[in-house]
């Protein structure tokens, strides 16, 4: 030790004799750092645990507005974070619902938008959407016990074990009677196993199980368990024994159309679903729930107001250069669900032609440019490259309910645009070939150029 503190001295004294001794000083200086470091983590394991800093805990969202009918949210802000209760109507998929309604929250700014369980597209009922910030609410919702209502029908079997397929199997089913099926109902309640249908979209092995159902393949399916907490049947249709109505109240994950499958089974004969809806979701109710339809009507108003103050806020009136004159409101024509607005025209006519008014069985020439709303893409403009301006006859059923009704009473040199909803456009189911989605909403800009009367 006495050895070594000479070492060191000398090493200061007389650095030019440094490489004599360096790499031993050096060594000696390692141990001592490692000793030391080694005395410090015992102690810190040894010491008080709370010494150790504590990660700050994430505060919760704030609880989300529930929407109800009929009035729209309290202001724009509340569609930051917003829950709604939706009736989807049928034919519509669970996602045709989602991205109806988000057509309009990204016009508020707000992109997220997700449902709260799965309904087939022939099942009717409730939809929970989370929008924005209630989006981390969503798992919360899927949990809850669910009711269903509907109808199965005996006797007959279809591969996808509701009437979305055709019916490919029959059994005898006359030997049913109402108390059979009270006592097998009743057998049904409480913890029970399903095998999942094979038109689901349960994964095996990677691929959607409905994908192998298409393509005639039958997949090895594992059981699940859920929880039947109540099942009502009864004989409501007179004129067909066949027909059994049911009020099902159950745990997620349970498919009903297998419910009624395997209740058929019990019976000694076959059954599918025909019919589907769901009345409530734990404690929110259908009777609460939103259509489409109502819920624009609702909050229409507000988001043009909403887009009127944002286009002011971003071209401020005190900017002469870029004040934009603000539009005038939709309005509603009457009997109809399509709303108009008439802008200003661009174009110059004589007064003789701006005299002619639109009237059934008038030969109309109009440019106009067709807007998908819920995607914000053009789907037709007579405008484009190698298009020429269209020609009808108004009120003859030429054109769409909602065009043929915007433009009649219109004149010549008038330019408006037309909000049209899907039932009065290309029907609910859209217009794929162009673009035009399911239940999709058309924002036509029809400049009217000429009106030739008899």
């Amino acid at each position: 030790m006495f050895a070594l503190r000479g070492a060191l001295c000398r090493a200061r004294v007389a650095p030019f004799g440094r490489a004599a001794f360096s790499r031993h000083a050096r060594r000696v200086s390692v141990i001592r750092r490692a000793a030391a470091a080694a005395s410090a983590d015992a102690t810190a394991s040894d010491g008080d645990a709370s010494s150790t800093p504590k990660k700050k805990k994430k505060k919760p969202p704030p609880p989300p507005f529930f929407l109800s009918p009929p009035h729209p949210p309290p202001s724009a802000e509340t569609w930051q974070n917003l829950v709604l209760l939706m009736d989807k109507p049928k034919g519509w998929t669970s996602f045709d619902v989602v991205g109806k309604t988000r057509s309009m929250t990204r016009k508020f700014g707000v992109k997220k938008v997700g449902h709260c369980g799965t309904l087939d597209p022939d099942a009717t009922g409730l939809l929970i959407l989370c929008v924005g910030k209630a989006t981390k609410m969503v798992d919360s919702f899927t949990g809850m016990d669910k009711v269903y209502t509907g109808v199965l029908r005996l006797g007959e079997g279809t591969p996808s074990q509701d009437a979305a397929t055709e019916v490919d199997e029959e059994e005898p089913w006359e030997h049913v009677t109402d108390d059979a099926l009270l006592n097998e109902a009743a057998a049904m309640v409480g913890e029970i196993t399903q095998i999942p249908p094979m038109y689901s979209a349960i994964k095996v092995k990677g691929e959607r199980l409905y994908k192998a159902a298409r393509r005639g393949e039958t997949v090895e399916r594992k059981e699940r368990k859920c929880i039947i907490n109540s099942f009502e049947v009864s004989r409501d249709d007179p004129q067909d024994a066949r027909n059994v109505s049911f009020r099902v109240d159950c745990s997620k994950g349970t498919y009903v159309r297998t419910l009624a499958f395997d209740l058929g089974k019990r019976l000694g004969s076959i059954a599918h679903l025909t019919s589907l809806r769901r009345e409530s979701i734990g404690e929110y109710d259908v009777r609460d729930a939103w259509t489409t339809d109502a819920l624009f009507e609702a909050c229409g108003p507000q988001l043009e107001a909403f887009l009127e103050a944002k286009r002011e806020a971003e071209n401020p009136k005190n900017d002469e250069k870029n004040v934009v004159p603000s539009l005038p409101a939709f309005e509603a024509l009457p009997g109809y669900e399509t709303r108009v607005r008439v802008l200003q025209s661009i174009t110059e006519t004589d007064s003789a032609s701006i005299s002619v008014t639109v009237t059934k069985g008038s030969a109309v020439t109009v440019h106009a440019t067709g807007v998908v709303e819920e995607t914000g893409e053009t789907f037709w403009s007579t405008k484009d490259p190698g298009q020429t301006p269209f020609s009808y006859v108004a009120g003859v059923g030429a054109v769409i309910v909602g065009w043929d009704r915007a433009v009649l009473d219109r004149k010549a040199g008038e330019v408006l645009e037309a909000r049209i909803p899907a039932k009065e456009g290309y029907g609910e189911g859209g217009f794929p070939a162009w673009g035009i989605p399911p239940g999709g909403t058309l924002l036509f800009t029809i400049e009217v150029l000429a009106v030739e009367n008899e």
